[in-house]
């Protein structure tokens, strides 16, 4: 299929084009045009018009950090959930979307739910690779997880669990300082798994040791991490200061405070924030009680979802909310925001020359979003889904 989206405002890497005109072809954006160019085609009877007047063209949302959606997640280890789980988040606008595993099921149970992950790979384009939250972390900061069932640092089994997802493990989120963590960054670091620090009450030392061996992300930051001390900055001054990690940033105004979203991209930029769901299956659903992953009730209300105890407990939101919040209280422009939501994600995966971006040659992974951020197409390889 062809497509001709004219009368829009293009938001590229190198600025906005007003009225201006985007051509895709196949699975790709072919030209990008502006209202004073001639539209170089002699077949242009070929190519569907869409009018996309008072709307921008913004990229595909890349989530780094999702478990679940639309009533279903990752360790229904289904075809049909994991099909529902990403469909749900693909209406809302993530064109790329990190599978992410829950740590609090045994070995040999995570071991099957990441081979059905990895099994969507083939199947769902939207998909960019799994995540593997654990299970070596710190049972001190579990956070939502079973802090009996996490792990300590093991490369043999890690090995085994990356076969299992048919070599579509992309990120592992683990504590720097478990005996055998560091020697495990240097793994990941030497076969192209992002390492990523989490759950942790790492000194500041630590962090920079684990850096220097290929740490280069944090997850959903403040969240299960020592708070900063001013005597010990540990794990979060380190996440705040250096810019050799990126950060991820639940922005629902729950889990961080607004005054500590604008901290974070402020200390950081939006070149190296990237902007997560950490969402679980009462994502879209109506308020009510709902498992965790297969091992926790959780009551979802308002859009919060906490435990038995009341404690935080991942989220019920979606990417299209993680953009409207970061640009209500975030004190962003769009084209930092798209920055949060795409350009950076896609730089943190190495997939910069294929998706997170409007620019030509790019896969056509494109959302048209009116005045009001309400999605009104959504694009993926090319394919109009909505």
């Amino acid at each position: 299929m062809k497509y001709l989206i004219e009368h829009a405002d293009i938001y590229t890497p190198t600025g906005i084009i007003h009225n201006g005109k985007i051509l895709i072809s196949g699975h790709t954006i072919q030209r990008i045009l502006t209202d004073s160019d001639p539209i170089p085609l002699d077949n242009l009877e070929s190519y569907t018009v869409i009018n996309a007047k008072r709307s921008c063209v913004i990229p595909g949302f890349i989530d780094l950090h999702s478990h679940g959606g639309g009533g279903a997640d990752v360790t229904d280890a289904s075809s049909d959930s994991i099909e529902t789980f990403i469909n749900f988040h693909l209406n809302h606008g993530t064109t790329g979307l990190m599978l992410t595993t829950m740590s609090g099921v045994p070995i040999k149970e995570l071991s099957y739910h990441v081979e059905q992950l990895g099994k969507a790979m083939d199947t769902h384009e939207s998909v960019v690779g799994v995540h593997l939250e654990g299970p070596y972390l710190n049972p001190e900061y579990a956070g939502m997880l079973p802090p009996e069932k996490l792990r300590i640092p093991n490369i043999k089994e890690l090995e085994q669990l990356v076969d299992a997802s048919y070599d579509t493990v992309r990120m592992l989120t683990l504590s720097p300082e478990l005996e055998g963590a560091l020697e495990m960054i240097q793994f990941c670091n030497e076969y192209g798994i992002i390492a990523a620090l989490g759950h942790t009450g790492a000194d500041y030392e630590l962090v920079m040791k684990a850096i220097t061996l290929g740490a280069s992300h944090v997850t959903h930051i403040f969240n299960a991490m020592e708070p900063l001390h001013h005597r010990y900055p540990g794990a979060l001054g380190a996440a705040l200061m250096d810019d050799r990690l990126s950060v991820q940033l639940i922005c629902d105004g729950i889990h961080l405070h607004p005054l500590i979203v604008k901290m974070v991209v402020r200390l950081k930029s939006c070149f190296n924030v990237c902007l997560v769901t950490d969402a679980m299956r009462a994502a879209g659903m109506p308020d009510g009680e709902y498992m965790l992953g297969n091992f926790e009730k959780v009551h979802y209300h308002n859009g919060i979802v906490k435990d038995e105890k009341g404690n935080l407990a991942s989220t019920g939101m979606t990417m299209l909310d993680a953009f409207r919040n970061i640009l209500s209280f975030g004190d962003v422009s769009l084209s930092e925001a798209i920055h949060m939501t795409s350009t950076t994600p896609a730089r943190v995966l190495g997939l910069q020359d294929y998706i997170g971006a409007i620019k030509e040659g790019l896969d056509a992974d494109i959302l048209i979003i009116d005045d009001e951020l309400q999605i009104k197409s959504v694009f993926l390889k090319g394919k109009k889904l909505l």
